[in-house]
């Protein structure tokens, strides 16, 4: 299975593709969803939603922990990582090639595709070479894997 990571106009350029492929498209909530286009070999695409914030967020005053209208800041977590396993399970087996996108394609998309990589039985380590994988992202989609006993 091949990941391929993408920026939301790289994901909105780009899709469909003509292997079968499933896509988890990556935005920062109260954010705009990415416009994809799905063709015969979109397997499926999954939403969601969450910063790219890490656990340094913590150590932020209460002040800076929220968003402008004032909402929580909600941080990538184990339900997060739990819907993301999910889908990834459901379509691994037909698959081709996995998509996962965020705004930029440098951090949140990293994480999780780095994560999914290892779950795959493949090598992780070109995600850390060429980009910033999310740290919370990549750990708490490894701690859930784990439990389930895919690693």
């Amino acid at each position: 299975m091949e990941f391929l990571v993408l920026s939301i106009q790289g994901a909105e350029s780009l899709l469909p593709l003509r292997e079968p492929h499933a896509v988890v498209s990556i935005r920062t909530p109260g954010g705009p969803s990415a416009r994809l286009v799905t063709g015969p070999a979109t397997l499926g695409v999954l939403y969601v939603a969450f910063p790219d914030l890490g656990r340094d967020y913590m150590n932020l005053p209460e002040s800076e922990k929220t968003y402008l209208d004032g909402e929580p800041i909600k941080l990538f977590d184990r339900k997060d990582a739990k819907v993301i396993l999910d889908f990834f399970l459901k379509h691994r087996g037909a698959a081709e090639v996995f998509v996962v996108h965020c705004e930029g394609g440098l951090s949140r998309s990293p994480g999780v595709a780095a994560a999914l990589c290892k779950v795959a039985g493949q090598d992780d380590s070109e995600w850390f070479r060429r980009k910033t994988p999310n740290g919370l992202v990549y750990a708490t989609m490894l701690e859930e894997a784990a439990e389930r006993g895919l690693l």
